[in-house]
């Protein structure tokens, strides 16, 4: 009975060798990948990058269930370089995305994600999530993401929204809401953007629990916390941001779906500087951008659901010289010219200048 008890209080050698192979697999990948050696990767094509990608895998055990390390300092470290190991292997190609998805490695991230104690992992497995969540996730992986997962994401979003250490210890100067509230809410638009066909459709996944997720869901509950019209900052900040275009597609879907559900969400302030950075953004955008379309589509939510903009109509000669200036662009889209058009009408019948 004491051998037993010992056992499980004491690792084993061979536990503590397995524990110090994955280690050493991990960060020989992951050097490999940083000094950006092509080696691993060339090597005949498709073949060489599915190998690296395996090779992650066989380094975190079967379909990534980690062999379970001695202490919480030697599992943090291992899952630092887990996700490091999977950023710089997911960002070489698409076949290396599809590859780490079939893996595991998305499941992988879910499931720690609840796990994490420390911040910094928090943060690490939040942007992880984000990463893979910038190409549409077959439905089976979509069926994994619960609603413990979006309102633990939620949870640590406000609980770090404006802690003063969090912005210094990575380096902010300024006391406005924190790069990990910043994170964990860029985590949830890109959960977000998943629910939702290319038309915008509902788009029904049934989960574990046999719940239906339609478009929209997960900015449904994130409206419904409490305190959630505090982070509405961050993202008007995040869009304010935004240069990639992923970055600007799951915003708009996010505000857009907050904005169906609530026209009234975003603090005055917050709206007037929505409407600025879109009309900057709007104008910035390449004409044959796919996001102009739904930024306008936000512009028309705002227009038509926000009792503070009707009201006020911020900065409405400004937006309908935006709208003609946009409609007299050659190659503009056929869906932007119709919301240019509806955007139009409906101020110019608001009877305000």
């Amino acid at each position: 009975f004491f051998l037993i008890i010992h056992g499980m209080l004491i690792p084993t050698e061979l536990q503590t060798q397995q524990v110090d192979q994955q280690k050493q697999i991990l960060q020989e990948l992951v050097q490999v990948l940083t000094r950006h050696e092509t080696d691993l990767l060339s090597t005949e094509g498709d073949q060489g990058q599915e190998q690296a990608a395996r090779l992650l895998q066989y380094a975190q055990g079967q379909d990534f269930q980690t062999i379970k390390p001695a202490s919480s300092d030697q599992e943090e470290s291992l899952n630092r370089l887990t996700i490091r190991a999977i950023t710089l292997l997911r960002s070489q190609s698409a076949i290396l995305h599809e590859t780490l998805l079939n893996g595991g490695a998305f499941h992988w991230g879910l499931y720690n994600l609840l796990l994490a104690s420390s911040p910094d992992l928090q943060r690490s497995f939040a942007q992880l999530l984000t990463g893979f969540c910038v190409l549409p996730l077959p439905p089976h992986l979509k069926r994994l993401i619960s609603r413990d997962h979006v309102q633990h994401l939620i949870n640590l979003a406000m609980i770090y929204l404006w802690e003063k250490e969090d912005n210094e210890r990575f380096g902010y100067e300024d006391q406005g809401p924190t790069s990990l509230t910043r994170d964990m809410i860029e985590a949830l638009a890109a959960l977000n953007w998943q629910f939702q066909d290319d038309n915008g459709q509902d788009n029904d996944v049934n989960n574990d629990d046999d719940e239906v997720r339609k478009a929209g869901w997960i900015a449904e509950i994130f409206i419904r916390s409490d305190d959630a019209f505090e982070a509405g900052q961050v993202i008007v900040t995040q869009i304010n941001w935004a240069r990639k275009e992923w970055r600007h597609e799951i915003y708009a879907r996010f505000v857009e779906d907050i904005l169906s559900r609530n026209g009234d969400f975003f603090y005055t302030n917050d709206l007037y500087v929505l409407v600025d950075v879109l009309l900057r953004q709007l104008t910035e955008l390449a004409s044959l951008s796919l996001v102009r379309a739904k930024y306008l589509t936000v512009l028309v939510s705002i227009a038509t659901r926000s009792s503070d903009y009707q009201k006020s109509q911020y900065r409405k000669a400004n937006v309908l010289e935006m709208l003609t200036a946009l409609t007299n662009v050659d190659d503009l889209d056929t869906e932007s010219l119709q919301l240019c058009a509806k955007l139009y009408d409906i101020l110019e019948k608001s009877g305000k200048k």
